[in-house]
C-alpha cells in the first residue's frame, strides 16, 4: 500500500487512577481514568479512537482534552496516514449528558470515552475502516501528490448513473464505463468559474476538467490496493487516488 504497510495498534492499560468528576449540579461521583495507547482518527467528523481493522470505533467525547486532541488528528483525515498514535488518559462518560458542551450527546453513551490528557505523541500510521479495498463505485476518490492530497486538489465520485468531479472551485459530471479494471469517461458537462487564488504566474485559476481531468473516450487502467487507487493513462502520467472512507 502506498505510503507504507497498514499499522494497527492494540489497546493497553498500563495504569488506572480513581479521580473525582463533578457534574453540572455539583454532585461528585468517582470514575476510573485509564492510560492507554491507541490509533486516533476522524471518523465522520468525528474524533474516535479506532482498531483500524473494520470493528466499531470508540467516539471521544467534546470535551476536556479534546480541541488538543483535535489539532493532531483533524489535518490527517484526508492523507494516506490518516491516523496517529497517541498516549493518553481517558475515562467513561459519567451519568450526565451535559458534560458534553455542545450539546451532541443527548444522554450517555456508555462506549463513549473522555480524553483528559494526552501524555506522549507517537508516529503517524495507515487506518482503515474496513478490512477489505475500497469499492471502486460509490467510493469519493481524492487525488494525491507525494502521499498527501494535492491542493486544490480533484474529488470525484463513480456512481450509478454517471461521475462527478469537483476541486473546489469548479465541478462537472458526465457518463462512464467500468468494465473490469478499464475506466472509461464519456462526455461531461462543468462549470467555468473563475477562481478567487491565482497560481505561480499570478493568473486567477479556473481548473476546468479539460484542462487537468482525463481525456474523454480513453481508456484507463484502474488498480485498487486498500484506500489507494492507481489510474493509469496511454497519454498521461500515472495518477493516484485516497479513498476518503472517514469523513
Amino acid at each position: 500500500m502506498l505510503g507504507g504497510a497498514l499499522v494497527i495498534v492494540a489497546l493497553y492499560i498500563p495504569s488506572s487512577i480513581d479521580v473525582e468528576a463533578a457534574s453540572r449540579n455539583g454532585a461528585m461521583g468517582s470514575v476510573r481514568e485509564t492510560e492507554i495507547t491507541a490509533v486516533f482518527v476522524v471518523h465522520r467528523g468525528q474524533l474516535v479512537s479506532s482498531s483500524c481493522n473494520g470493528a466499531r470505533p470508540i467516539r471521544i467525547v467534546v470535551a476536556e482534552a479534546y480541541p488538543e486532541l483535535a489539532r493532531l488528528v483533524h489535518p490527517l483525515r484526508r492523507n494516506v496516514l490518516n491516523g496517529i498514535t497517541l498516549t493518553v488518559r481517558w475515562h467513561e462518560m459519567p451519568n450526565d449528558p451535559s458534560i458534553d458542551p455542545y450539546g451532541r450527546v443527548p444522554a450517555p453513551d456508555p462506549s463513549a470515552r473522555i480524553v483528559t490528557h494526552i501524555s506522549a505523541v507517537g508516529n503517524r500510521v495507515s487506518c482503515r475502516s474496513r478490512p477489505d479495498d475500497s469499492p471502486i463505485v460509490g467510493s469519493s476518490w481524492n487525488e494525491l501528490v507525494d502521499g498527501e492530497v494535492r491542493i486544490p486538489h480533484w474529488t470525484f465520485t463513480l456512481q450509478v448513473f454517471g461521475f462527478r468531479a469537483a476541486d473546489g472551485c469548479n465541478r462537472g459530471h458526465g457518463p462512464y464505463q467500468l468494465k473490469g479494471n478499464q475506466l472509461t469517461f464519456g462526455a461531461y458537462m462543468q462549470t467555468l468559474i473563475v477562481c478567487g487564488d491565482k497560481d505561480d504566474k499570478g493568473q486567477f485559476r479556473r481548473m476546468s476538467l479539460d484542462q487537468d481531468w482525463f481525456g474523454t473516450n480513453v481508456p484507463l487502467k484502474v488498480s485498487v490496493h486498500g484506500r489507494v487507487m492507481r489510474i493509469e493513462s496511454p497519454d498521461q502520467p500515472a495518477r493516484t487516488f485516497i479513498a476518503n472512507e472517514w469523513d
